[in-house]
């Protein structure tokens, strides 16, 4: 995880992804050292927006959960 990253919890999903396509643009352009810091902030993002995917399949269907999944008789 990157040090800046804990602000991205408070970025919409739109602003968090044009973070993500300038981060992109960005890594193409750096160098070796910089781009290892791109790496670091591009998976603190993408670890973001796993989340939210994952809470919001949660908030939709909350059956889903791993303790409803598994019956025990």
């Amino acid at each position: 995880m990157h040090p800046l990253s804990e602000s991205f919890s408070k970025l919409t999903d739109a602003e968090l992804q044009d973070k993500l396509d300038d981060l992109n643009k960005k890594y193409w352009m750096a160098n070796d050292n910089v781009r290892s810091q791109i790496v670091m902030m591009l998976d603190s993002i993408k670890l973001e927006q796993e989340n939210r995917t994952l809470n919001q399949k949660n908030i939709e269907n909350p059956d889903n959960t791993l303790d409803n999944l598994i019956k025990i008789s």
